[in-house]
């Protein structure tokens, strides 16, 4: 009886939908929701693309909270991105910005899952090889603070990095106006200064 209860409220479902509004991708994904005993009426909507439909799917399946992301404003992958962080537990959206690539946004996810302070990278200034570097530095317990700035290219924020790890005095060369060969040739140098001196000291 309560089978045929819930065979009937699925008939229902579905008559309220214009189903010829919906391509067969999209339709799959409204079946399969039903099969699963989900609410559909979640992402049953033609504004959604089918891998829309599937990432609001996958979410309620999963018990998230698919009001966060079941929106249009959120492209496929920005979905199953935000999908993944609630599913952990975390609060991608938060430093979410819409002019940031796949890129940018998978750098964040991952300095969340490493339990990182993105805020200190998590802005459209930067694009995703700066945020590596930056994410990299927190993960090294450096102050990133120092080369965690829009102005410094992602090859002159490593040379930075570098020499902080090294315990070299960067502020000689963490200027945005020297080239990054020259922050290398200086950062080089200044590291093998200081094993000279580390060297005179034990003797």
């Amino acid at each position: 009886m309560k089978e045929r209860i819930e065979k009937m409220k699925k008939t229902e479902l579905l008559k309220k939908l214009n189903l010829e509004l919906f391509d067969k991708h999209q339709l799959e994904e409204i079946f399969k929701g039903l099969k699963e005993n989900l609410d559909i009426s979640w992402y049953a909507k033609p504004e959604f693309d089918f891998v829309q439909m599937e990432e609001i799917r996958k979410g309620l399946k999963n018990k998230v909270d698919v009001s966060i992301y079941a929106k249009e404003c959120y492209c496929d992958w920005q979905m199953n991105l935000i999908r993944e962080a609630l599913e952990q537990g975390l609060d991608l959206v938060a430093h979410l910005d819409n002019e940031m690539e796949l890129e940018e946004v998978s750098e964040i996810l991952e300095g969340l899952e490493e339990g990182l302070d993105v805020s200190l990278y998590a802005k459209k200034e930067f694009h995703a090889g700066q945020m590596a570097q930056i994410r990299w530095g927190l993960k090294e317990n450096l102050d990133v603070s120092i080369y965690a700035k829009p102005e410094f290219s992602m090859e002159q924020m490593k040379q930075i990095r570098e020499g902080l790890k090294a315990n070299v005095d960067v502020s000689l060369y963490a200027k945005p106006e020297i080239s990054e060969e020259n922050m290398s040739f200086i950062k080089d140098n200044l590291i093998e200064l200081s094993k000279e001196r580390e060297n005179r000291e034990n003797e």
